[in-house]
């Protein structure tokens, strides 16, 4: 699976790591037999963090996604 196809931004990719870590970090403390009362509260925090990437995405400045010449020289 290439993630990069998704064109995840960098709060979206912060989000997705979290939550596969999280699960990671959750399979590792069920096997061990330990329970952490309300972990699963972490994985809607994560999507929360997904969505405000997305937000942001979709209504943040685009000024960065459509690079413009301002006779700037950028050959250094």
């Amino acid at each position: 699976m290439d993630i990069r196809k998704y064109n995840f931004n960098t709060i979206q990719m912060l989000a997705v790591t979290g939550i596969i870590m999280s699960a990671v970090a959750h399979l590792a403390l069920l096997l061990v037999g330990r329970n952490i009362p309300n972990f699963w509260i972490i994985y809607p925090t994560w999507l929360g963090v997904f969505a405000l990437g997305t937000l942001i995405k979709i209504f943040g400045n685009t000024a960065h996604e459509h690079p413009h010449d301002h006779g700037h020289d950028h050959t250094h």
